[in-house]
This record gives C-alpha cells, structure tokens and sequence, in this order.
C-alpha cells in the first residue's frame, strides 16, 4: 500500500497519514551493531544533500530519511523528509554542543528549509527534534528531522488563521503583545539576551513546556541574521541546559512561516509522562506543575 493521507469521519477530524513503510525502522540499535550515523559508517545511509566542515571532518550531515513518511515518490503524501545529524559524537547530548556547534545546526537548519521550499510543490516545512526514547527518538545518536508538504500542517493552520484574526482585528502581532505582556508580568519569563527570550506558555501541555522567540516582529525563521542565529543558539543551549536537570526526553519544533501576522518560535514540549485515558477521552490535558513555577525554577538554573 502506497503511503498516503485520510482525515477521520466520525470520532475525529484530525489527518492520519498512513506509511505502512515507517514500520521497518529500527526499533533500537544493539551495541554490537554499527550506528548508520557515526562518522565512517556514512554509506550505511542514504547519500547524503548536505554537509557542514571542520578541519576536513564533517560536524553536521543531512540526507534522506530511510524511511520517509513523505516522499516525492508518493502521490498522495507527496513531500520530502531529511535526517539532520547534529554532531560527529555518538553519545553527545544536545546541550551540551557548544554554542558554535549549536549555531551551525540552526545554520543547516535555514539551508535545507530553503532548498526544500525551493522544491516543486513544497509549500511548507517543519524542523523538529525528538529527544529520548519517550520522544520518539529511534536511533541514539543525536538529530534532527525535516519535512516539507504541499499540506499546510493542521495545528500550524489553525494558529495561522487565529493569528491573521487577532491581526485584522488589533493591526498588531500576536506573539509581539504575548512578549510585553510576559516581560511586564515577569512571571513566566526564563531568559533573555539581546535578539532573543524564553517564556513559559500560559496554558502548557506538558510540564516545562518552554517558547523561544525573537523579540523583533519576525515571521520566517530563515530571514534572521548570523547575529541573531548566534542568539537563537545561546537561548536555545541554556534553557536545554537548565531543563537537563528536570527533563530527559523532550520534543521541540520550529513554527515559521511568510506571513506578516505571524512570528516564528521555537517551542520545547518535554515528555516526562504520557497522555492517560482521561486526556486522551476528554480532551483536557493535567499539568502537575505550573508554569510559573516552572519558570521560576529554570530562571534559577541559567
């Protein structure tokens, strides 16, 4: 069966893609078996798009996801998917890449959006990052997805749209008001320097939940300069840094977009439980710790 996309008739109305493909993925790597992602093991994987170097050793890597769930190959889930490998180290965990490194990651990251944007009939593109079992993450050695749709993807829709209304309405930014209003109260807010700040979300899904945005009115993530790139790392390192201590597995995404009403943020979702049978039948989320406690607490850590 050809991978494709359904959206649910009767108990929901959420899009499923269907990728019978994605159940041959490794479900975890022995220790005796060689990890496709380490450096000299590169034809384990597939040729590579991509490559970051230094001293003529590559410190990061980007090539098609095995198993992709999209693919220009699939009609009706047509799209592309990459493996980003962040660093050359094995066991290295993302926080503790220096800023430099964590920088060149956010580099790559704007390369490959553009190039996949400037693929035919790619309108969007999602970076995401799935940290620990918990999370999603499958093969132990540090990384980073991407993929690009012709779909718009239903949560980033239905922000888009509630951000276009608050803008026809007030002829301001959502995000832009989100931040003086979190600076002003200074209940949530966990760090900030010069292009960049760290909030924790007023209602969060999961406990220490966290939003990095930039503090100029910014929709497109790949428009931000080397300046802010170096911010965006500095932000991004400490506060994974300071959530070390209370998180193992988290997932995080960037949300960017052309759209002037709009403004790009990084958000980090640990995982440090699942959704239960209330969540999942009622679809009210428990959050065990407040936000603001949580931002109390990782402030106290940076």
């Amino acid at each position: 069966m050809q991978h494709h996309l359904r959206k649910g008739k009767h108990t929901h109305k959420r899009w499923v893609v269907i990728s019978p493909k994605r159940s041959k993925r490794p479900q975890a790597i022995k220790k005796q078996q060689a990890c496709a992602f380490c450096p000299g093991n590169e034809h384990m994987t597939p040729p590579e798009v991509y490559r970051t170097e230094e001293n003529g050793k590559w410190v990061v890597r980007v090539f098609p996801n095995k198993f992709p769930a999209f693919s220009t190959k699939y009609p009706k889930a047509y799209g592309l998917q990459y493996v980003i490998v962040d660093s050359p180290e094995h066991s290295i965990e993302f926080f503790k890449l220096s800023k430099d490194h964590i920088a060149r990651v956010l580099e790559t990251y704007i390369l490959m959006m553009k190039k996949m944007l400037a693929t035919k009939g790619i309108r969007n593109v999602l970076v995401f990052k799935n940290e620990g079992r918990p999370a999603g993450m499958v093969v132990d050695h540090n990384h980073s997805q991407m993929i690009g749709t012709k779909k718009t993807f239903p949560y980033f829709e239905e922000e888009l749209e509630t951000c276009r209304k608050y803008y026809n309405r007030t002829k301001r930014c959502m995000f832009c008001e989100l931040i003086k209003k979190e600076r002003k109260m200074n209940e949530r807010f966990v760090y900030e320097n010069d292009a960049f700040i760290a909030i924790a979300p007023h209602a969060p899904l999961h406990p220490h939940s966290l939003m990095i945005l930039p503090k100029r009115h910014e929709p497109n993530f790949t428009d931000i300069s080397i300046k802010e790139m170096d911010d965006f790392a500095d932000a991004l390192k400490k506060v994974l840094t300071a959530l070390s201590g209370v998180v193992s597995a988290y997932n995080f995404y960037i949300r960017t977009s052309n759209k002037k009403y709009h403004h790009f943020y990084l958000e980090i979702r640990p995982r440090p439980n699942v959704y239960a049978g209330f969540e999942l039948g009622s679809g009210l989320i428990i959050n065990a710790v407040a936000p603001e406690d949580s931002a109390k607490y990782l402030r106290s850590k940076i």
